[in-house]
């Protein structure tokens, strides 16, 4: 399946519900375990699949919402991230249009969760870069 665009309509399933600090394998394993709590709503998209050969990921504004909720969104934004030298970018779903206020959230949080995950990833022993890009929003 493509990369879905601005403005089209995808199912997501909530995976790491905002405030928490942890996010599970699909085995129940953790992958990764922040200093930063996750200010929204974190999950994939059902049968599309990511540069790094899991579900494509997913924020969704406004929650918190349980661990396994289901939503049918409109994307607000993309933001192009690079994991582990893989692509990995992370759609941005909301309601309503986004305030510039979120916008600013997303990015400054996209930010320092590259930076952590480019500790991690060279801890592993992987590939260490691991960047965010300049999201693209609807307007």
């Amino acid at each position: 399946m493509e990369m879905p665009e601005i403005g089209s309509i995808v199912d997501i399933v909530i995976e790491i519900p905002r405030g928490s600090r942890v996010k599970h394998r699909l085995d129940g394993s953790v992958e990764y375990a922040s200093p930063l709590a996750v200010p929204f709503d974190y999950g994939s998209v059902p049968g599309l699949l990511s540069g790094d050969g899991m579900p494509l990921d997913a924020i969704v504004l406004g929650g918190p919402r349980p661990v396994g909720t289901w939503l049918s969104l409109p994307v607000r934004g993309i933001v192009p991230f690079v994991d582990a030298g893989l692509d990995d970018p992370k759609l941005v779903c909301s309601k309503a249009p986004l305030t510039s206020e979120e916008r600013r959230l997303v990015e400054r949080f996209f930010w320092w969760f590259s930076r952590g995950k480019w500790v991690v990833n060279l801890l592993r022993q992987g590939d260490g870069r691991t960047r965010a890009g300049a999201p693209t929003w609807e307007f």
